[in-house]
């Protein structure tokens, strides 16, 4: 409810108390059989029409706080009636059926997407703001749903494109935990080469062409942590963890992606072949298919 609303809708009453004491000073100026007088510590005497004003003085300030109290108070009350009426829609999706979801689904996914790819186009203070939005209805989905691909898939990529200190911890997770939920939700993206159209036009999220997208983010990840370590061991484990990820992409997709001169990333096969060959082995580590 906005200000103007509580404001207005409590001024009748602040006027009904206002009014009531302008009678009381109108009815003392009335008298005609002298002025009536009140004898004060400090102050002396004064006259009861002197304390009639005095009080409407002063009562007038106080009025306006209690008013600015209410105001206040009211505006909590929608807040939280706002709270509660965003979580009984979310425990009503919850119950709802999922193919009676999915077109919610379909339609945030769909948005989520051209924020993504919007923020390549906009400044820094527009991409801080979309990957908001972007980040906002991933958890809004994963609330309604905690297993849904699109609130996890663009929950991570929305970590990613952050680039904050714990970005990358935090979107191997969400891209880790994508991967398995589609091992466990969609097994046929292991073996059906689906493309990313297929996932926008279903409520799960789930296809092979995203399956392999997130392992290719994942193994150039690896890789660059690998070439900035300094420790023998966790350049040893980035690498393999690299390789492995990069030959699982051809498992599902059956190809590699490529990118434009103007990408920090490296080609799928590049980042395989490089990892492998730092590690001087033949064949990538196998990756533990759900689909075995």
């Amino acid at each position: 409810m906005s200000n103007a609303v509580l404001w207005f809708g409590s001024l009748p009453a602040i006027m009904g108390v206002a009014v009531f004491l302008l009678g009381c000073y109108f009815a003392f100026r009335r008298h005609k059989k002298g002025v009536l007088k009140v004898k004060l510590p400090v102050v002396g005497e004064l006259s009861t029409e002197t304390l009639c004003v005095a009080f409407i003085v002063l009562a007038f300030p106080f009025l306006l706080i209690a008013h600015h109290v209410y105001v206040k108070d009211r505006e909590l009350t929608a807040a939280e009636q706002s709270a509660r009426q965003a979580t009984s829609l979310i425990t009503y999706a919850r119950l709802m059926p999922f193919e009676d979801r999915a077109p919610l689904f379909k339609s945030i996914a769909k948005a989520m997407r051209q924020e993504i790819a919007a923020i390549g186009r906009s400044s820094g203070a527009e991409s801080i703001a979309a990957l908001d939005r972007v980040e906002a209805a991933a958890k809004l989905l994963l609330m309604i749903d905690p297993e849904n691909g699109h609130g996890t898939y663009f929950l991570g990529e929305a970590f990613r494109l952050r680039q904050a200190s714990d970005s990358e911890v935090r979107f191997h997770g969400q891209f880790r935990r994508y991967v398995s939920l589609a091992c466990k939700k969609s097994k046929q993206s292991f073996t059906t080469r689906t493309s990313a159209n297929v996932c926008y036009d279903s409520g799960d999220g789930y296809c092979a062409e995203r399956i392999a997208w997130v392992l290719h983010l994942l193994a150039n990840s690896h890789y660059q942590d690998a070439l900035r370590s300094t420790d023998a061991s966790s350049r040893q484990s980035s690498l393999q963890t690299a390789a492995r990820d990069a030959d699982a992409v051809f498992q599902v997709w059956g190809q590699p992606f490529v990118h434009t001169s103007k990408s920090q990333q490296l080609t799928t096969t590049l980042v395989r072949d490089r990892a492998m060959a730092e590690l001087n082995v033949k064949d990538s580590p196998d990756f533990p298919s759900c689909v075995n």
